[in-house]
């Protein structure tokens, strides 16, 4: 049930920005710089490189190996990636997921990260609450609200004006130019290190593990599983909606086709399912053969699973409206449908694996007809 909700609540969060007029750019490889001098409005991105100077309106979701925001936003920010570098200026509310996370600009509103390092430098100002979960959090800056902190290794040398609440935390050092303006609350198995010239205005509760290293206790699980099942639906989100952009042709006729031909593709990927890897035992003996046959079957069952949020959308839009559609919207409920389907056991597990069958019944069909023209 806490899931659904999770599930409920990133669609609300997208939903909003996405219902006003969007600007998608997506590149296969390579990168996506958006100069200082461009106008942007509600701008959805996603490449391996996304180097943002532009003043954007609206909202700025963006995903890409590097991440990095020079420029302002006007409204809130989505980022997603390995690396993720905000020198810009955010608004309202930032939300981030990444490998590395690292903040120099000013977030007008909340801040939301989850990842390995999370570094918000001495030039930072979070208008509003922290809400992280990493491995090493470094704190520098000022916010002006709470803190709620998971993590392994915890260094606050900056200014909070609300409470702190660290879970989890192996090591938590209070630096000599830190100040807490609130309270100070963390569980650890050991005591927390306060500096000379470090100032806790209210008053410090220490609650004592009984074993090191307690990162993966319930409260810090559950917000650092939280926020991951965030980004992850983030990311499933937003490749899925750029491979839709990036092939619109292909994605409309994978659509249309698994719909009208629903029951004959879920004939042709349950047939597939059993023939393929028997055939591929058969053709052992064959290595070569039992290669190429292994090589196909997995590749279009992959392709298969990889689409089925794509088909699960669709079926949605043409239920309600009674037509074909394959867009944001379509992309967006079929994500949060099939994380849905996910949770629910046996009848959800059913469906879901009567559409990768639909799926691979139409990769199948595809296959053969690419067979036959070759001939």
């Amino acid at each position: 049930m806490k899931k659904f909700l999770l599930f409920i609540v990133c669609a609300l969060v997208l939903v909003p920005s996405l219902a006003l007029a969007a600007e998608f750019r997506a590149e296969e490889n390579g990168d996506q710089n958006i100069g200082a001098k461009e106008s942007v409005k509600n701008l959805y991105v996603a490449g391996m490189t996304i180097n943002s100077d532009a003043d954007a309106k609206g909202d700025l979701v963006a995903a890409g190996q590097n991440v990095n925001i020079n420029g302002s936003v006007e409204h809130s920010l989505i980022a997603a990636g390995t690396s993720i570098n905000l020198k810009g200026t955010v608004g309202t509310t930032a939300r981030m997921a990444g490998s590395s996370i690292s903040v120099s600009g000013q977030i007008g509103e909340d801040l939301t990260a989850a990842g390995g390092t999370i570094n918000l430098s001495k030039d930072s100002k979070i208008s509003g609450d922290i809400l992280l979960a990493g491995s090493t959090i470094t704190l520098d800056g000022v916010i002006t609200g709470k803190a709620w902190i998971a993590g392994n290794k915890v260094i606050i040398n900056g200014e909070i004006d609300g409470d702190v609440l660290v879970r989890g935390v192996d090591q938590l050092t209070i630096g000599k130019t830190a100040l807490i303006k609130g309270n100070l609350k963390y569980h650890s198995p050991n005591t927390v290190k306060i500096e000379d010239g470090a100032v806790v205005k209210g008053t410090t509760d220490y609650v004592k593990l009984d074993q090191p290293n307690k990162f993966n206790n319930n409260g810090a699980m559950k917000l650092f599983t939280g926020i991951f099942s965030f980004y992850t639906l983030l990311m499933t989100f937003l490749v899925l909606l750029a491979l839709v952009y990036i092939f619109p042709r292909l994605a409309k006729h994978y659509a249309e086709s698994s719909i009208k031909n629903f029951w004959s593709y879920l004939g042709w990927g349950f047939l597939a399912s059993i023939v393929a890897p028997i055939a591929t035992l058969i053709l052992l003996f064959t290595i070569t053969g039992a290669k190429v046959l292994g090589t196909v079957y997995v590749t279009a069952l992959t392709l298969a699973v990889t689409a089925v949020p794509v088909l699960a959308g669709a079926l949605i839009m043409f239920w309600i409206k009674k037509k074909y559609q394959v867009g944001w919207l379509a992309v967006l409920v079929g994500v949060i449908a099939t994380y849905v389907l996910l949770f629910i056991p046996v009848l959800g597990w059913l469906a879901l694996i009567i559409l990768v069958l639909v799926s691979l019944g139409y990769m199948t069909q595809g296959m053969i007809r690419l067979v036959r023209s070759q001939r």
